[in-house]
């Protein structure tokens, strides 16, 4: 069986109106392999047997983040995971792209394939 996996992405997030934006920041991202997916997000069964997800929020950010393009934070262009990372203010910005690593690696179906 021939298998075809889509590793790499744009990702234009929704944060501050950024869609609607003349010049968006785009994040390059990738899908994580089944060994990184596994070190950064972990999953924790409860006593009363719920599972909790514990994910590595900024192992998952840097390892999903490929690049960033048309990022300007105080004057300075931000084209790396790192880099975004020592940048204050960004908080809600990270959240969602997190989130879109976790919700890209949660799953395997056809159209991730």
């Amino acid at each position: 069986m021939e298998v075809t996996v889509i590793r790499e992405y744009d990702l234009v997030p929704e944060w501050n109106g950024n869609k609607n934006d003349a010049k968006p920041i785009v994040f390059k991202m990738r899908r994580l392999t089944t060994a990184e997916r596994d070190r950064l997000i972990r999953y924790k069964i409860t006593e009363d047997g719920k599972i909790n997800l514990e994910p590595d929020r900024q192992g998952l950010f840097i390892t999903g983040v490929v690049g960033i393009e048309q990022l300007t934070v105080n004057s300075e262009a931000v084209k790396t995971a790192r880099d975004f990372l020592s940048k204050p203010g960004l908080d809600n910005l990270f959240i969602e792209v997190v989130s879109d690593v976790i919700g890209q690696n949660s799953k395997e179906d056809s159209k991730n394939l």
